[in-house]
């Protein structure tokens, strides 16, 4: 387990409420001094409706950073007091169709290193970092090879963050609950 952080870890189900959660502790933890990462590629007309929605209902006066930056990248180029990173799921999907023809072993080695130079990255930033994530362990099994190796890449990734984080939130329902 890594040294905990100024990491706040908030994770949920698809349309639990997560993202507009996060918004809001950013906002009163950092006023006008938050940095958003995006991690989302717009890669269908939905997908460009949810991005749409997401700039919109963030404050304009938010920096906002936005792929091809990954979040390794993007975090020692922040201003602000405040990093939210929105989401790990979305930055584990790109990393997985940029890589979908590594074998399954190979891809989870790019995954855990990505996430321990994310964890470096977010230590050595000196600011109060919020993560997004999607809990997929409570669905269920995928019915493709690609969605399994997605949804245990993600759960390793999410046990990471969650280990080096000084608090976790899961949002069910639009209801936060603490669990660190």
């Amino acid at each position: 387990m890594t040294d905990q952080l100024n990491l706040t870890l908030v994770t949920g189900g698809a349309r639990s409420g997560k993202s507009t959660f996060a918004e809001q502790l950013a906002l009163e933890m950092g006023g006008d001094q938050v940095t958003y990462i995006a991690t989302l590629t717009a890669g269908d007309q939905e997908m460009q409706d949810r991005i749409k929605t997401h700039r919109l209902r963030r404050p304009k006066l938010w920096q906002t950073l936005e792929p091809p930056t990954t979040p390794i990248q993007a975090i020692p180029m922040v201003t602000g007091d405040v990093i939210l990173l929105d989401c790990l799921s979305g930055w584990i999907s790109t990393l997985l169709l940029e890589n979908e023809n590594l074998p399954a072993p190979d891809f989870d080695t790019l995954v855990d290193r990505s996430i321990e130079k994310l964890v470096a990255a977010i230590a050595g930033s000196n600011r109060r970092v919020i993560v997004v994530t999607n809990e997929v362990g409570s669905g269920v099994v995928p019915a493709t090879q690609m969605g399994r190796i997605f949804r245990d890449a993600l759960g390793r990734a999410n046990l990471s963050i969650a280990g080096a984080a000084d608090e976790v939130i899961e949002i069910v329902v639009g209801i936060p609950r603490q669990l660190k």
